[in-house]
């Protein structure tokens, strides 16, 4: 069973796509759909302005929009976490003050893409951003989007050294590394949480006593992802692994090219959005596009 003493929940957080107006515009009408639906469906977080929000084409007031909307939708049903990464400490810093003011329970931050930092360079920004506000953060590593790799030792040092830095969202494939992680953060903060960034490792982190999943494919497909974790939490794992077969079928999908292409033309698919992405993205030519429809159709989720 899944448990954790931490004010955040464990379970699933859904990193919200933005939808776009033809003219360019957020669309905030089907932006607040979203997020209903995904309360509806009982996901235990929502994330906004993260890589699936197309975070890196939105201007700051856009950001505090998102995050006001979404705070007014949950109306403290669920938490909201903001995404408030960036490459600078200084822009970073500043941006996790916005989303406090703008309402955010909490703020995710990714490890300075480009940048390239050292351990102590990442420490030494992660502290930076501590040390500016109380408002809690949820470290992010994605190596493969950013270019640098925070190792365990420098989210150790984090984790110890910072009450308000709560948890990670950790994309790592490498099981035997995660799982001594784990370990070593259950030793010296029961309270920190840590997130699969990878959809399909979901079980996998659960297994080794992760406490859920940041995701994608739950834009998409919310009710199997809950269901999924909530099986695993009342110890049903035969349960658990049914629903993450169904999860198995789509997670793939929604990263057969650049996210967020994929996911928010499956949610097109619903009509909940349309296909408007800003540059430098911009929608899946038409064979992507009948391949995945045909794949969701195939698979009974449209």
């Amino acid at each position: 069973m899944t448990q954790s003493s931490s004010v955040f929940p464990a379970g699933i957080w859904t990193a919200l796509v933005t939808p776009f107006s033809e003219d360019g515009s957020i669309d905030k009408r089907a932006f607040e759909a979203l997020a209903n639906r995904q309360i509806e469906a009982g996901v235990h977080a929502l994330v906004v302005c993260g890589t699936t929000g197309e975070v890196a084409t939105l201007t700051d007031e856009e950001k505090c929009e998102l995050v006001r909307i979404c705070v007014k939708v949950s109306a403290g049903k669920v938490p909201v976490i903001a995404g408030a990464g960036d490459n600078s400490t200084q822009r970073a810093v500043a941006t996790h003050r916005l989303m406090k003011e703008a309402g955010a329970d909490a703020a995710l931050h990714v490890t300075p893409y480009y940048n390239k930092p050292s351990q102590e360079g990442l420490y030494q920004h992660f502290k930076a951003i501590a040390e500016s506000s109380e408002l809690p953060i949820v470290l992010y590593n994605n190596p493969s989007r950013t270019a640098v790799d925070m190792l365990p030792s420098t989210t150790l040092r984090l984790a110890k050294e910072f009450k308000n830095i709560v948890a990670i969202k950790e994309t790592s494939f490498d099981a035997a590394r995660v799982q001594t992680m784990l370990k070593d953060l259950r030793a010296i903060r029961p309270d920190f949480l840590t997130f699969s960034g990878e959809d399909s490792l979901v079980f996998s982190y659960l297994l080794m006593g992760g406490h859920g999943c940041i995701c994608t494919s739950s834009n998409f497909l919310p009710a199997p992802f809950v269901s999924h974790f909530e099986a695993f939490s009342n110890n049903q794992i035969s349960l658990a692994r049914e629903h993450f077969e169904r999860i198995s079928a789509v997670a793939p999908l929604m990263f057969m090219t650049t996210n967020p292409l994929p996911v928010k033309t499956a949610l097109s698919f619903l009509g909940l959005v349309n296909t408007r992405f800003r540059l430098p993205l911009c929608s899946m030519d038409e064979k992507q596009t009948r391949h995945l429809k045909a794949e969701l159709t195939a698979g009974g989720f449209l």
